[in-house]
């Protein structure tokens, strides 16, 4: 059904239950921020932390998914707009959540 409505549907509709997110890196050098957006339908909440150790709620675990990664040393973002290796913040921003009603 899904692969039906994408087929079928024009490009910029919904689908129903979707939402959309953007993937954004900031750069600490000259402060750019790239965003590549990119629609889902769903959200991936883990259940424990990068350590390993369980989550202690569902709140907790959709908070992680907020956290930015900071990107330094050998994982050093390169930047299109300054053209340089620089550290880095990237994460998630929510930018519409599936209608759910």
């Amino acid at each position: 059904m899904l692969a039906y409505l994408e087929e079928h549907l024009p490009p910029q509709t919904p689908l129903p239950f979707s939402g959309l997110l953007a993937y954004e890196t900031k750069c600490l050098s000259c402060a750019n921020i790239s965003r590549s957006p990119s629609p889902f339908q769903i959200l991936d909440a883990p259940l424990s932390s990068l350590t390993g150790d369980p989550l202690p709620s569902l709140d907790d675990a959709f908070l992680s998914l907020l956290r930015h990664e900071r990107l330094d040393g050998l994982n050093q973002y390169s930047c299109g707009a300054c053209g340089q290796k620089s550290d880095a913040l990237r994460g998630v921003v929510y930018q519409r959540m599936p209608n759910v009603r």
